[in-house]
């Protein structure tokens, strides 16, 4: 009889070491999912003030061209110039958007 207790407290203890295994496996999951969380709100964050500089930059441009008197070639051309200006804006959100998506993945 005292070996069938011995075998029960031995089988719970064993049951209770690997509970307590699980536990801390869930909770270092969890830590590490909330640092993710906090990366991805910051990368978020500076996503968001990139798209919003890109924004304002078009629309000051659009403003004083719409202000402007120009007419035909020579305003098409300042459109032009004046987009191709903006692409760097674009490609450094575009990049940024990138790097916080693979920083992601790699973890």
């Amino acid at each position: 009889m005292a070996n069938k207790n011995q075998a029960a407290i031995s089988s719970a203890e064993y049951e209770i070491t690997q509970a307590n295994y699980r536990i801390s496996e869930c909770q270092n999951e969890i830590q590490g999912l909330e640092k993710k969380i906090e990366r991805l709100e910051d990368a978020k964050q500076k996503l968001q003030t990139y798209k919003l500089n890109i924004e304002t930059e078009k629309f000051d441009i659009t403003q004083k061209l719409s202000c402007s008197s120009w007419k035909g070639s020579n305003k098409e051309e300042y459109e032009g110039i004046a987009e191709e200006q903006l692409k760097p804006c674009y490609q450094t959100y575009y990049d940024e958007t990138d790097r916080a998506v693979d920083a992601i993945m790699d973890e």
